[in-house]
């Protein structure tokens, strides 16, 4: 019986770190995944501010929120 209860013991134990390791992991892909959106949008951007100010210098100080809200 104890062996049943020290594998049990160790079960549980392992399972926990596998879990917190998951969302651990979990958490900073969301966050990496986050701060690379946060950087594409800004140079796409950037990018379109200036494909619209190289064609058209009446609208150069546009950005994107119309365009792409959020």
């Amino acid at each position: 019986m104890d062996t049943d209860t020290n594998i049990r013991n160790a079960l549980d134990k392992s399972v926990e770190k596998l879990e917190t390791a998951g969302r651990a992991a979990h958490d900073k892909t969301t966050k990496d995944v986050v701060d690379e959106l946060g950087r594409m949008r800004s140079n796409f951007r950037d990018i379109h501010n200036r494909a619209v100010g190289a064609a058209n210098p009446e609208f150069a100080g546009r950005d994107l929120r119309r365009a792409a809200p959020g």
